[in-house]
C-alpha cells in the first residue's frame, strides 16, 4: 500500500470544495443559450467575490497532482494504462452515460445522445471537459517522461518560461485573435506545443525536484505564495466585475477564469506550493481530509447533479451570497455521502474511482 501524501490530500479536498463553489456561481451568470444574464448589481458584486476566491484552487490543482504523483513514470507504459483505465476512464464513461441519458430522455431521443458522446461530453455533464484533459495528458505521460529524466534545470526553467509567456495569449487575443502563425487555415501556431496543460504537468515536475529540496519555513513559502494568491484573487474578482455588464455571451466573461491564462496559473501554483508544507497527518480532521481525498474523483463525477437540485431549492428563496454558499457546501457533502456509499458496492470502484 503507497504511503499517502498528506498534503496532496488536503489539496484534493480543499480544491474539490473550490471546483464546486465555482460552478455554484454558474446559475447566476449563465443565461440560455450561452448568453450573459446577470440580474442585479448586488449580484454581480457577489458573483464576482465568490467566484474569484474560489478560482485560487480549481481543476489545476488536479492536473499539478496528477502530475506531481505520476512524473517521470514510475513503471512500464501498458501498466500505467491500465491502472488509468480502471481508476478514471471506466467512471469517465459510466458517468458520461448518466448524463447524456438526464438530457436526451426528456428529449426522446437517446439515440443521438449515444451519436454525441461517441464525439464529446453531453451539455448537461460540462464539467466533464476537465476528464478529456486529463486522459489526454495521461497519453502524454509516456513520451515526456524520457526528457523530464534526462533535461537540466536551466533547460526545465526555458520550457516553462515559454509555458508562462503562452498564458498571456487569452489577454493578447482580446486585440489580436490569431498569434504568431495562426490564421484559419492553421489553428497550429508557433508556440503551440509549449502551450496548454502540459506546463502544469512540466511545473508539478520542477516543484518537486528543484523547489521542494529548498525546504523553506513556512513563513518564507508563505511570504512568497500569499501575495500571488491575494493578487491573484483581486484581479479576477475585478477583471470579472467589470467586464461582465458589458459582455453579451458567457465566453466573454470567462477571461479571467481560462485554467491555462497568467493569473490562473500562478494563482494556483502558488496555493500548490503553500499547501504543499501542511504536514499534519493525523487525528480526526485529518482523517476526514483523506477520505474526502480518495474520494474526490467521484465527487467531481457526480457533483452537477446534486448541484442543480440544490440550486432549485436555495436560489428561489435566498440571496445570492447565502444561496451559492449553500449550494456549494450542501452539495460538497452530499456528493461526499453519496459516492462513500457507492464505493461500499461490489462495483463500487467503477462508478466512482
Amino acid at each position: 500500500m503507497k504511503e499517502r501524501i498528506a498534503s496532496l490530500d488536503y489539496m484534493r479536498a480543499f480544491a474539490c470544495l473550490m471546483v464546486i463553489l465555482t460552478h455554484s456561481n454558474e446559475p447566476f451568470y449563465m443565461g440560455a443559450d450561452g448568453m450573459v444574464d446577470i440580474a442585479s448589481h448586488h449580484n454581480l458584486v457577489w458573483i464576482s467575490i465568490l467566484d474569484g476566491f474560489s478560482r485560487m484552487a480549481t481543476v489545476p490543482i488536479f492536473f499539478l497532482i496528477s502530475s506531481y504523483l505520476l512524473l517521470p513514470l514510475k513503471v512500464p507504459s501498458e501498466k500505467f494504462f491500465k491502472r488509468r483505465f480502471e481508476r478514471v476512464v471506466v467512471p469517465f464513461l459510466v458517468w458520461l452515460v448518466i448524463y447524456m441519458l438526464f438530457e436526451y430522455i426528456p428529449k426522446g431521443n437517446v439515440g443521438r445522445g449515444f451519436f454525441d458522446i461517441v464525439f464529446n461530453f453531453p451539455e448537461s455533464g460540462g464539467h466533464m471537459w476537465f476528464i478529456y484533459a486529463l486522459l489526454g495528458m495521461y497519453l502524454f505521460m509516456p513520451v515526456l517522461s524520457p526528457w523530464l529524466e534526462t533535461v537540466s534545470k536551466k533547460g526545465e526553467e526555458a520550457f516553462l518560461g515559454i509555458w508562462l509567456f503562452t498564458t498571456l495569449f487569452p489577454y493578447f487575443n482580446l486585440f489580436k485573435p490569431e498569434l504568431y502563425g495562426e490564421s484559419y487555415w492553421n489553428a497550429f501556431g508557433m508556440f503551440c506545443n509549449f502551450s496548454g496543460y502540459i506546463g502544469y504537468m512540466v511545473l508539478a515536475h520542477y516543484i518537486k525536484k528543484y523547489v521542494e529540496p529548498k525546504n523553506l519555513s513556512v513563513g518564507k513559502t508563505a511570504a512568497v505564495c500569499i501575495p500571488v494568491i491575494i493578487a491573484g484573487i483581486l484581479s479576477t474578482v475585478a477583471i470579472f466585475y467589470f467586464r461582465a455588464p458589458d459582455c453579451v455571451t458567457v465566453p466573454e466573461t470567462e477571461l479571467p477564469f481560462i485554467h491555462t491564462s497568467t493569473i490562473i496559473a500562478l494563482m494556483n501554483a502558488a496555493t500548490f506550493i503553500l499547501m504543499l508544507k501542511i504536514t499534519k497527518d493525523s487525528g480526526w480532521f485529518y482523517s476526514l481530509v483523506k477520505e474526502i481525498s480518495k474520494l474526490s474523483y467521484g465527487m467531481y463525477l457526480v457533483h452537477l447533479l446534486i448541484l442543480n437540485f440544490y440550486c432549485g431549492i436555495f436560489s428561489p428563496v435566498m440571496p445570492v451570497p447565502a444561496s451559492i454558499l449553500l449550494t456549494a457546501f450542501c452539495t460538497y457533502i452530499t456528493a461526499f455521502i453519496f459516492t462513500k456509499l457507492v464505493s461500499l458496492l461490489p462495483f463500487g470502484k467503477y462508478i466512482v474511482g
